[in-house]
């Protein structure tokens, strides 16, 4: 190590076992940046409840979290019908046009 230089080497040798990693997953890395689909919709709604946990803290029991975890689930499920319903969506084709005419 030559002087102010010792931080420096210490990053080189992260990085270097950094991209030893990433050379160890490649097949993973790969698949994760290549095909189409991902456990991102997963994710978030683990996040979602880990933040109405949070929320929560203190104030009640597991089945007020069940309650409101489920009512927070049909009220997304309610709009995203209805959301259809004024679009059109999920219709056959007589209905559409018997609703147009």
């Amino acid at each position: 190590m030559s002087g102010s230089n010792g931080w420096s080497n210490k990053g080189e040798e992260n990085s270097r076992a950094s991209l030893k990693r990433l050379k160890k997953d490649y097949e993973a890395v790969k698949a994760g940046l290549t095909l189409a689909w991902s456990n991102g919709q997963t994710e978030g709604q683990v996040h979602r409840l880990k933040l109405i946990k949070r929320q929560m803290y203190g104030r009640g029991s597991f089945p007020l979290l069940r309650k409101r975890v489920l009512h927070r689930a049909e009220t997304k499920r309610r709009k995203r019908r209805a959301q259809e319903q004024v679009r059109g969506v999920g219709r056959k084709p007589g209905e559409q046009a018997a609703l147009a005419g």
